[in-house]
């Protein structure tokens, strides 16, 4: 019998050596399993996932212990799926007036805001790069510039550009910024919506050192009217509530599993995805306030899962990392 069960044992051996990629996928990838997830993660239930929410840490819950199931190890530095932070969630002002030369503004969003109720003179300085700045006294004043660049002024450049604009500004003195923006309607619905309720990583350098109250607006408007700005004497008015800030408690979900090699097990593969989503929000045509985030990202989030799976039971020579990401969708963290 020895030598029977020898062979069984060898001829056992080389069918799993000899599997391919697609076979070994095949005994990982069941349909009903990967609607499972999706339709968890998106379910009502946990209204929208959006980052800091009882929700999230639910769902936090459920993908570490999927992990734990597929044989997936906590990170050894911190011992725990859980890597646990601080964030802080910034909500719109609910006041926020603006004027130039006695004309309302009323598409405007605040990137930094304090209580203020201010007025005086502005100087208009072009698209606000450096060279702009070269022969004008601008301590004390507002800043009104175009917002982007010279080559774009779509939603992307402007944001892109945004704070080496803001630090120019405080650099030479200005009390305040304001970026006329020059976006299509959909398009500044879109940004107002993303910037009524954000999540950014605490600033940590300089912490000791007290800031300027600086104001920093985007202001949408037309070409013809930034037409009329130039080498013109311009006069302002704001007054606004501010962002109000609080501190928000979040965390990524992490898990590892070692590779087979000994040498290549030191390397690591990520495979991410950030699993929150923007939670409730205006109520649809029919009534339903619950960002789902059925495709962003709980698809995503689900492909993590399904590679950790595959590779718990078919192990890599190098480590394998699973992150799941926070803070993705009202920070663009993660």
């Amino acid at each position: 019998m020895k030598p029977l069960l020898l062979l069984i044992t060898l001829c056992l051996t080389t069918l799993v050596f000899a599997q391919t990629d697609s076979e070994k996928a095949e005994m990982t990838v069941d349909k009903n399993e990967i609607e499972g997830h999706i339709y968890f993660l998106a379910d009502d239930a946990l209204k929208g996932r959006a980052t800091g929410s009882p929700e999230l840490k639910i769902a936090a819950s459920y993908l570490a212990n999927t992990l734990r199931g597929y044989g997936i190890k906590p990170h050894s530095a911190i011992n725990s799926y859980y890597q646990k932070f601080n964030l802080i969630q910034t909500t719109a002002p609910k006041v926020l007036k603006v004027s130039i030369n006695g004309e309302n503004y009323p598409h405007t969003i605040a990137v930094e805001a304090k209580g203020s109720d201010l007025s005086g003179e502005a100087i208009y300085l072009n698209f606000g790069i450096e060279e702009d700045y070269k022969g004008k006294d601008v301590n004390g004043k507002l800043i009104i510039v175009k917002g982007g660049t010279s080559e774009a002024s779509d939603a992307r450049a402007v944001y892109n550009a945004h704070k080496d604009k803001q630090e120019l500004a405080i650099k030479n003195g200005a009390i305040g910024l304001l970026e006329m923006t020059l976006l299509e309607e959909d398009w500044w619905t879109r940004v107002s919506h993303f910037m009524e309720e954000g999540v950014k990583i605490p600033d940590t350098k300089n912490e000791q050192m007290p800031k300027p109250d600086f104001i920093h607006l985007w202001v949408n408007s037309s070409a013809n009217k930034l037409a009329t700005f130039n080498n013109a004497k311009l006069a302002y008015a704001i007054e606004t509530d501010g962002i109000k800030e609080e501190t928000l408690e979040t965390q990524n979900v992490i898990g590892v599993l070692e590779g087979t090699d000994p040498k290549l097990k030191e390397e690591f593969i990520m495979y991410s995805a950030h699993y929150d989503h923007v939670g409730i929000g205006k109520p649809d045509a029919v009534g339903d306030s619950i960002y789902n985030g059925a495709r962003d990202n709980a698809i995503g989030t689900t492909a993590v899962l399904s590679m950790a799976e595959n590779i718990g039971k078919f192990p890599t020579k190098r480590s394998a990392i699973f992150i799941f990401f926070t803070g993705e969708e009202k920070g663009l963290l993660g």
